[in-house]
This record gives structure tokens, C-alpha cells and sequence, in this order.
């Protein structure tokens, strides 16, 4: 299978997949094909498959890696049949485990102001602090910007999603400003917006380290990440009355059922709302 593993990541690689989502299919496709010993791609079955999900239950694997991993599958034989190199998929009418619903690990409006007032925060963390809490862009999405892809004229900023698809997202005033210094102490006209202490671009590794560090200053949550600040920028628009929709383009989700995760209501919100409409609150 490794032969038909390698076309298969060039393929994702051409159509614009994130090095995130390539690197991870590449993972559990390497282990699909050690658990089965290097068996030909065109031999394998619906049985197969199963013996292997059951396989990564039985190690205790969160429902979530494991429907990650079957849609890696899925994925790689849908690839596979269409370059006519299997004959039929063998992943038709699986399922995944149903998944625990879990309400995303954010940040509260409070914990939000006390993380742009840390002492010692420097220009350039503070700058990405901004831009991630005011856009909500993901990691891949930040370490990727360039300079002209911000618009100080019409207050914008260009960003590169997933499978190559470009957005436009508003920049709010103080990442504007921030962005503004960086840039001046830099004196940067081109090339990446953010950098690492060797002057080359960022990577999303240092960009987690950044970002968890400053978090766990201000916050005590079980999960943090750049995407913290991306479900924070999401909950604090719906509580202020935006609408999903709106959300949706602005996270640059294709299907309005990945941008419903953040439907749930926070205690300051869910207080609001009974104090205005209980008559004895």
C-alpha cells in the first residue's frame, strides 16, 4: 500500500489540503497498513476495516481519532476507486462512532481583557493575540499571511483557508493598531506577517507554544490551543447577538453544522437572558 499511500498525499497536497490534515492521513494510513502486514490495497475488505476500528477501541481510542481515522479510509479508497486502481470500496455503509458532544474550550469576556492586559506581553504576541482573537482564523490560517494580504485602506485582511479557498475578514480597530507597530518596528514591507527569533516565518508548532503560554496565565482550561481564541471570537459574537449565518462565513465553515458547536450558551449569557424574561428574577 505504500505506493498507493504516496499518491494519494500528493493528491491532497494538489488539492490544497492543510499540512495538518495531510500529515495526519498519512499517519493513520501508515498504521492501517502495518495493522494489516502490507496488504494489497485491492484485496482489502469491509471486514478488514472493521477488525481494525475494533482493534483502536480495544487501545482505548477517543471516538473522535478513530472517525478521524475512518474518514482518512474513507478518503483514500474513494481516491483509489476513481483512479480505477480498486474496484470496489470496501468503506461503503460504515460508521463511525457517535461522537460525545462537547462544548468547545473558550475563553470568558473577563478572562479575554486579562489576557491583553499581561504585563510583559510583547509586540509581536500581542499582535498575534489580536489578529486570532478579533478574525478567528485558525493556526494555519495566521502562520501563512503575508504582508499584502493585509488591507490597511479597507481594514481587511486575505486569508488562505482550507483547500486553497480565500476569504475576506474584517480586521477590528486594535488589531489594526497593533499590526501597525509590528510592522513599524520591523520595517517590513514584504514576506511573512509573523516571525520567529531567526527573522524566518512562524510555524504553527511555535504558535501553540505562544498562545498556551499566555492562556494558561489568565485561565485554567483542560484544552488550549490557537483554536481557543478561534471558539472564544465565535461565542462572543453569538452573545452579542450575531447571527449563525454570519458566524459560518466569517470562520469560513462550508456547512453550517460545523459552526453549531458553538449554539451552546454561556453562564453570563444564560443569566441575562432568565433575569430579562423570568417575572421573579
Amino acid at each position: 500500500m505504500k505506493e498507493e499511500i504516496g499518491k494519494f498525499i500528493e493528491h491532497l497536497n494538489a488539492e490544497g489540503f492543510s499540512s495538518h490534515t495531510t500529515r495526519n492521513y498519512q499517519i493513520d494510513l501508515k498504521e492501517f497498513a502495518e495493522f494489516l502486514k502490507e496488504k494489497p490495497a485491492s484485496q482489502i475488505s469491509k471486514r478488514d476495516i472493521r477488525d481494525w476500528l475494533g482493534s483502536l477501541m480495544r487501545w482505548d481510542y477517543d471516538r473522535s481519532s478513530i472517525s478521524r481515522k475512518l474518514s482518512a479510509l474513507r478518503s483514500f479508497f474513494k481516491f483509489l476507486l476513481n483512479k480505477k486502481i480498486i474496484q470496489q470500496n470496501p468503506c461503503l455503509d460504515l460508521h463511525a462512532p457517535k461522537l460525545k458532544h462537547k462544548i468547545p474550550s473558550f475563553l470568558t469576556e473577563r478572562d479575554t481583557e486579562k489576557l491583553f492586559d499581561l504585563k510583559g506581553l510583547s509586540l509581536r504576541d500581542r499582535t498575534i493575540l489580536e489578529v486570532l482573537y478579533g478574525t478567528g482564523i485558525r493556526a494555519s490560517e495566521l502562520t501563512a499571511l503575508n504582508l499584502e494580504d493585509i488591507n490597511f485602506i479597507n481594514e481587511t485582511i486575505k486569508v488562505l483557508g482550507k483547500r486553497s479557498r480565500e476569504r475576506i475578514m474584517p480586521l477590528p480597530k486594535k488589531a489594526l493598531v497593533s499590526l501597525r507597530k509590528y510592522f513599524d518596528e520591523r520595517g517590513a514591507h514584504e514576506g511573512p506577517v509573523f516571525l520567529n527569533k531567526y527573522k524566518k516565518r512562524l510555524s504553527e508548532r511555535s504558535l501553540y507554544r505562544i498562545v498556551n503560554r499566555h492562556i494558561r496565565m489568565v485561565a485554567d482550561l483542560t484544552r488550549m490551543s490557537p483554536h481557543t481564541l478561534r471558539h472564544t471570537f465565535a461565542t462572543h459574537l453569538l452573545d452579542h447577538g450575531c447571527d449563525l449565518r454570519t458566524v459560518q462565513e466569517l470562520l469560513g465553515h462550508r456547512s453550517i453544522s460545523s459552526t453549531q458547536i458553538y449554539t451552546h450558551i454561556t453562564p453570563e449569557r444564560l443569566k441575562e437572558i432568565y433575569t430579562r424574561a423570568h417575572p421573579r428574577a
